[in-house]
């Protein structure tokens, strides 16, 4: 059966993700909910959809993927579903559906319409609704405007500098172990590699020397280590570092979000 999966900038302290259960509850009788992550930071879609990207496609064809992320209507912003090849996907026009798959045009956006229903008062009664039309086999095409285009949100690219010597990433998220995930592509490194040496150049003085290729590779806790990740991007961590002391590698470099990762060819 298809599942409905959440993923908002709600938290969990309000009561605002048992209501939006509540109402999907109200509109199937058993529906099928995976909590995504509540805990984007407020209004980054950014963030949402670079979550959302990474956990998609591992659950069955035909689910629906709720963004509650600076998802409320208003007059330049419509509330749209995009179906990605067995997917669907429901949230605001803010750019967020852009960044989930940009290597893949979707199969159909529809802007949602239900104007119809007034007693859906809120986006999360909205995004309930067409949810559950999806779940009971509906076509979006039901429940609006079939639309061609939708706002598209800038996905930061590196940068190649000083003769191909050096190649510029930013950080792009950070996980609870303080991890730095960045925008650098492992297929792109290689290639500009080009069987060169690389050192990886980070803030206070800190260099990393090496790309691991897995990490039972280090053998030391607590060391500054470089690897690509399962979706082939670049990540500096510190391993096995318990975050309930210490903030990992982004306390330990001072990094945030979009700070620079400067990759060198030596």
């Amino acid at each position: 059966m298809a599942v409905i999966t959440l993923t908002s900038d709600y938290g969990l302290k309000d009561h605002y993700v048992a209501a939006l259960k509540g109402v999907l509850h109200r509109e199937l009788p058993d529906p099928k909910i995976v909590d995504v992550t509540h805990q984007v930071q407020a209004f980054n879609i950014t963030e949402a959809a670079f979550i959302l990207r990474n956990a998609y496609h591992h659950f069955p064809a035909g689910s629906v993927h709720l963004i509650l992320v600076d998802e409320e209507a208003l007059p330049n912003k419509s509330h749209l579903i995009m179906q990605l090849g067995d997917h669907y996907f429901v949230a605001a026009d803010n750019g967020v559906l852009s960044m989930l798959n940009p290597e893949k045009k979707p199969d159909k956006i529809v802007s949602i319409d239900l104007r119809n229903s007034p007693e859906l008062s809120s986006a999360r009664d909205i995004f309930a609704r067409a949810a559950a039309h999806v779940v009971r086999g509906g076509k979006i095409d039901l429940l609006g405007r079939v639309v061609k285009d939708m706002k598209v949100a800038l996905v930061p690219k590196p940068i190649k500098r000083d003769n191909d010597k050096h190649l510029i990433g930013s950080v792009i998220y950070i996980d609870r172990f303080g991890t730095l995930v960045t925008n650098l592509q492992q297929r792109e490194v290689t290639e500009m590699a080009k069987g060169r040496r690389m050192r990886i150049n980070l803030p206070r003085g800190r260099k990393v020397d090496k790309i691991l290729g897995h990490y039972y590779e280090e053998k030391s806790d607590g060391n500054l280590i470089a690897i690509f990740n399962a979706s082939g991007l670049l990540e500096i961590a510190l391993f096995r570092t318990s975050t309930d002391t210490f903030g990992g590698a982004t306390d330990l470099l001072g990094m945030r979000l979009g700070d620079q990762v400067d990759i060198e060819f030596l």
